[in-house]
């Protein structure tokens, strides 16, 4: 959605390409309805594999690639070769959740080894990135002065992207909003996910009084059921899902992992708890 967020703000000459990898839940189903969502900003392109898209990346003659990361050595080795394939390409990061702003994700003498080659050390750092895209343009100049220069700001805020495109966003993931028939007051509780699921929660999420909502991670690949408990489709983003369920209950308590819908969703009728 940041992609698209980028694509519909930018003036480029030729329509992006959407490089879409098998990497989380439902991203063949994504990538498919991509050629009729959204199919002025963007066009679509499928691989099953990370060095399938990376051998096609290789071959092209883009002016522009946007990435959600340029953290770590194996992303410093991608973006080096992807350059020495194309060394007139612009290499842009966009946000891409909590990690964007923090500036502990290394330390000691592996962040020295790293910043001596030039690699990210945190979001932007690469010296390979041209331009940094971010929601909070001045939080991002603040942590990292040094990288101001780099730093474009995404004008329009993930919130209000989704709720102007809400119903494109939910064909685009095959959301057909939460069964209405179970609604019971009004207000209802959901539990999101980390990368693993924590059972013990669970079980004390179960006995929890009102509606009752579960959304797995995105990269979560089981299918979940339990009683008296709406599962939803863990490839729907947890963004799409809020404001079906604020369209529905005056108050929204989500159990989380501290996750970056925090962010983003920042709203009062939203009540964040932390599972710890």
């Amino acid at each position: 959605m940041v992609a698209l967020s980028i694509a519909e703000q930018d003036d480029f000459e030729n329509i992006p390409v959407f490089v879409i990898v098998d990497a989380f839940n439902g991203a063949r189903e994504v990538y498919e309805k991509l050629f009729f969502e959204f199919k002025d900003l963007q066009s679509p392109i499928y691989f099953s594999l990370r060095k399938s898209a990376l051998t096609f990346l290789k071959q092209q003659n883009f002016d522009n690639l946007f990435i959600d990361s340029d953290i770590g050595l194996k992303n410093y080795l991608t973006l080096a070769l992807l350059e020495i394939y194309n060394p007139k390409i612009l290499i842009n990061i966009y946000e891409e959740g909590l990690g964007t702003y923090r500036s502990d994700l290394y330390s000691g003498i592996k962040k020295i080894l790293l910043e001596s080659i030039g690699a990210g050390v945190f979001f932007g750092a690469s010296r390979f990135v041209k331009n940094v895209y971010v929601f909070s343009a001045d939080e991002y100049c603040v942590n990292f002065p040094k990288n101001a220069f780099k730093v474009k700001k995404i004008e329009i805020n993930l919130f209000d992207f989704v709720v102007s495109n809400h119903l494109s966003l939910k064909r685009l993931f095959e959301f057909e909003g939460i069964n209405s028939n179970s609604l019971s007051g009004s207000i209802c509780s959901l539990y999101l996910s980390d990368w693993t699921i924590d059972k013990n929660f669970l079980m004390h999420f179960q006995g929890l009084h009102g509606d009752l909502f579960v959304k797995l991670h995105p990269h979560v690949r089981i299918n979940l059921k339990m009683d008296d408990i709406q599962v939803v489709d863990a490839r729907v983003p947890a963004e799409l899902l809020l404001i079906d369920l604020m369209e529905k209950y005056k108050l929204v308590r989500v159990f989380d992992h501290n996750s970056s819908i925090r962010r983003y969703f920042n709203c009062e009728k939203i009540f964040y708890n932390s599972v710890n």
